[in-house]
């Protein structure tokens, strides 16, 4: 691979698969890496060392029984804490990290540290919406962290 991150994890998953006292690599980590970008390999060393991450969005009140909509995709700021190339692909970037089962996201929890929260919303790349008399606007908080695969891989493919 050209790029930095993923020849790394390459490397690593090399040396732990010559390693006999290493247990914890899968042939599925592989095939893992040939799809990860560099961006998300950033992400995973950075859920390695600090693994639960808070994330919001907002939500629209259409009114008395009509539901609510979405008002922004749901926002981290660790691409921007990471110095990911394409910070405003996190949605994508989480996604695909969700499908090869490295994270777990969790829409209905999050953290009950509120400063985690506070920090996201006044970041200078989170979409600010405004409420007014007819708009109700939500906060909708929740989070995401390394499955448990996912800590496997990243012991495997990062140290």
């Amino acid at each position: 691979s050209h790029k930095p991150e993923l020849r790394e994890m390459f490397t690593n998953l090399l040396g732990a698969s010559m390693n006999s006292e290493v247990v914890d690599e899968h042939p599925a980590f592989v095939e893992i890496i040939k799809q990860l970008s560099s961006d998300e390999c950033k992400m995973l060393k950075y859920l390695y060392e600090d693994n639960i991450m808070p994330m919001m969005k907002m939500r629209i009140k259409l009114g008395e029984g009509k539901g609510e909509i979405d008002a922004t995709p749901y926002f981290s700021d660790i691409c921007y804490t990471t110095g990911c190339h394409y910070p405003q692909k996190f949605p994508e970037y989480l996604d695909n990290l969700r499908r090869l089962g490295l994270v777990e996201v969790y829409y209905d929890r999050f953290l009950t540290n509120d400063e985690y929260y506070v920090k996201l919303k006044e970041h200078v790349a989170f979409v600010k919406v405004i409420a007014d008399e007819k708009t109700t606007v939500i906060e909708k908080k929740s989070k995401y962290e390394l499955s448990e695969l996912g800590k496997k891989f990243c012991s495997v493919c990062l140290e």
